[in-house]
């Protein structure tokens, strides 16, 4: 659909509530209560879900603009993604962090090197 290759946050939740497990609250109804709590669980997992699709969306858009660029000042590029220089630097260390994996080279399972799986270098 259209609104998911947008990035529209209500598609997420429309296919999250399709795809989602059920969720069962381990503790007791509180009959008492005026609201009800019966989704309680679905909805915590959803503003889970939800903050995850929120903060890939600024990697994604933070990774695409780095594609463009061989070199570039964070002034710059913070100016270029219309944010301040300190959540910039949030943004790019979740990139560096969740972009680089374990590879084995022999040995025990969880044996090797870390190495990233883009073409973006980051200097200090």
């Amino acid at each position: 659909p259209r609104e998911y290759n947008q990035g529209e946050e209500s598609a997420f939740e429309h296919f999250f509530s399709i795809g989602c497990p059920m969720f069962i609250s381990l503790a007791p109804p509180n009959l008492d209560a005026k609201i009800s709590t019966e989704n309680r669980a679905y909805h915590e997992q959803l503003d889970v879900f939800m903050s995850v699709i929120r903060s890939r969306r600024d990697i994604s858009r933070t990774h695409e603009v780095l594609k463009l660029y061989s070199t570039i000042p964070t002034k710059k590029l913070a100016k270029t993604l219309k944010t301040d220089e300190d959540s910039l630097s949030s943004t790019l260390a979740s990139i560096k962090n969740k972009t680089r994996g374990l590879q084995w080279s022999g040995g025990a399972p969880m044996l090797g090197t870390w190495n990233a799986s883009h073409n973006i270098d980051f200097l200090c």
